[in-house]
């Protein structure tokens, strides 16, 4: 499959709507041909490169507006690249995919939105005018999204949105290699003492629990309607 995914920003760039797609990514690149499409927040970024199977495109842009980029030259590349792609994923907040989720609908591409949060700006009159352009363009990319993908259902339902987003298919992530990530970072508790398990064991003993832990969180999702990475178990199949 060929997965377009478009993100303001994107690895190197380090905040919570980077790392947690570029895990999900990086999965789903070992079985799937994946390109990202982004901005250079940083001037030394190659236009192309090649990140861990990952295929991440940065385009060029006029100038910044608050953290948003304006590049009319973007709308060359989305034609190109949503031509070629099965699925396209909108990594959201954002204002720039709005176009690209315009295009993708026109060639009635699968569409789906990764929904991280809602932007607050503040209180100021620039601040509530950026906000405003910003949330219209995060609704009409949920509106012509065949699914949202979220973190928690309940931080969708209890926030302020209209209630037809509420209507659409909304699936919950579970990032299991993320998480399993996050254990090998930690201390494991041995008869009550913080101690590290020697680098060999470890290796052996995270890979068991990652495949048990996998299988563990399959047979949640097909029961709860979650879709985990790399597969859609509301389907009744993962994505190879």
């Amino acid at each position: 499959m060929k997965i377009l995914f478009f993100s303001t920003y994107f690895y190197p760039y380090i905040s919570g709507i980077t790392t947690s797609p570029y895990s999900l990514l990086s999965h789903l690149a070992k079985k799937n041909n994946v390109s990202v499409l982004t901005f250079p927040h940083l001037s030394h970024l190659s236009n192309s490169e090649q990140i861990n199977g990952i295929q991440a495109i940065r385009m060029p842009y006029f100038f910044r507006l608050s953290k948003g980029f304006i590049s009319p030259q973007s709308l060359f590349f989305f034609l190109r690249h949503v031509r070629r792609s099965d699925l396209v994923i909108l990594n959201i907040p954002n204002f720039e995919g709005l176009f690209l989720a315009f295009i993708s609908f026109l060639f009635r591409k699968k569409i789906y939105s990764l929904f991280n949060c809602k932007v607050f700006l503040g209180q100021g009159i620039m601040s509530s005018i950026i906000n405003y352009g910003l949330n219209l363009s995060i609704y009409i990319q949920l509106l012509l999204s065949e699914k949202i993908l979220t973190y928690t259902k309940d931080y969708v339902t209890n926030i302020s949105m209209p209630n037809i987003f509420l209507k659409k298919r909304i699936v919950t992530l579970i990032f299991v290699l993320l998480l399993v990530s996050l254990i090998l970072l930690t201390a494991c508790e041995i008869d009550g003492e913080a101690k590290r398990l020697p680098i060999g064991k470890r290796e052996s003993f995270f890979s068991k629990l990652l495949s048990l832990f996998s299988r563990k969180v399959k047979t949640c999702a097909e029961q709860s309607g979650t879709i985990c990475i790399g597969g859609d178990p509301c389907n009744g199949k993962w994505l190879k």
